[in-house]
């Protein structure tokens, strides 16, 4: 393959077949044609320069993303052209950026740094970013294929550095290569596929309970009701606000007699006497074997939707009714009137009177 610059008809025909790969690889079983995607996107890096690279690939950004989220508009209304937008930036950049590889090194090295690039770039919308815009990467599109346990050791982003590296190496013109690694993973793929077609699209069984700051005993009854209702569930789920703290020694043991993976949400503790709204992954082991910190919700473009549905108590600092302070500093002043452990007694005994209502 050429690694001469292409004129603007045949780039027009390289987004399209990335356009029509990327669809084709989440709108069918098949997830394949993603590598197909990732082949046209490396080709348009061969338009004249960088800024038509970019302006290439941001194109066929937008038309790959666009339907695939057109939820976003029902969401956001015209904002969600932002929002579109934004991801296909990182598409743009990509294209530009294998463009400056291209030109400046040659061979296995150039497909290295084009592989490099394309894992950097995904990893860094969907881990570092903070929209967090993981969606729609070539390991989503092979999520749902019978080759889930063989690319399972490389990973979400190694699968999309394998895929990119083969596509790039391929256009430095070292076919034998990419051919050989090419054909030996297919080889393997097929022949292994009766041993794990099965297993690979076996759905996984969920299940859940709603519980709010329950004490320990409680919460080991609700899990036993819960395993009980649904045996073949391997993960069960609680709600966000279950554990006023770290997960009790109790629940981990739990999960160990059960042989169950626990998704439980609790608190982390954090500097200066706060914490982190954390959900938990406790492992049949009774271990925790994951736990991501909550990110606040972002209500876009929208500054009276964001105070009101992306801030929380603890966000609130002083209030002011009137011209008089009634909270300094997160605590209750005497200007209130109101005694805090009152009040958090009439809450307790409002709370339980409703559930009492809701149960019954």
């Amino acid at each position: 393959m050429s690694r001469d610059p292409i004129c603007r008809q045949k780039a027009t025909l390289y987004a399209a077949g990335a356009v029509l790969c990327f669809h084709a690889a989440y709108l069918t079983p098949l997830g394949f044609p993603i590598c197909g995607y990732v082949a046209c996107l490396v080709q348009l890096a061969r338009l004249q320069s960088g800024r038509l690279a970019f302006y290439g690939g941001l194109f066929t950004g937008l038309l790959c993303y666009a339907p695939q989220l057109t939820f976003f508009y029902g969401l956001f209304g015209a904002a969600a052209f932002v929002l579109w937008a934004i991801l296909a930036f990182w598409t743009g950049l990509f294209v530009a950026l294998a463009h400056g590889i291209f030109r400046r090194v040659q061979g296995w090295k150039a497909a290295t740094l084009t592989a490099a690039v394309w894992m950097g770039l995904e990893y860094f919308r969907g881990e570092l970013y903070f929209l967090r815009f993981t969606w729609l990467n070539v390991g989503y599109a092979l999520a749902g294929s019978w080759t889930v346990p063989i690319l399972r050791t490389l990973g979400m982003y190694g699968t999309g550095f394998l895929v990119a590296w083969l596509a790039a190496h391929w256009l430095t013109g070292a076919r034998k290569v990419p051919l050989l690694i090419g054909s030996l993973a297919l080889l393997f793929c097929f022949a292994s596929a009766p041993f794990f077609q099965t297993s690979a699209n076996r759905p996984l069984r969920i299940a859940g309970i709603q519980m709010e700051f329950p004490s320990t005993p409680r919460l080991l009854a609700g899990l036993d009701r819960l395993a009980g209702a649904h045996p073949d569930a391997e993960v069960l789920m609680t709600s966000e606000y279950t554990c006023d703290g770290e997960v009790p020694g109790a629940v981990k043991n739990w999960c160990q007699g059960h042989a169950r993976y626990l998704v439980i949400g609790g608190k982390a503790a954090a500097p200066g006497g706060k914490y982190y709204d954390t959900a938990f992954v406790i492992g049949p082991t009774g271990e925790i074997v994951f736990q991501q910190g909550k990110c606040v919700p972002i209500q876009f473009f929208d500054p009276v939707s964001t105070l009101v549905y992306a801030t929380q108590s603890r966000d609130v600092r002083d209030v002011l009714v009137d011209g008089r302070v009634l909270v300094r500093n997160h605590a209750l002043t005497a200007l209130t009137g109101l005694d805090r452990a009152e009040v958090v007694a009439t809450a307790d005994a409002e709370a339980t009177r409703v559930q009492s209502r809701v149960r019954a």
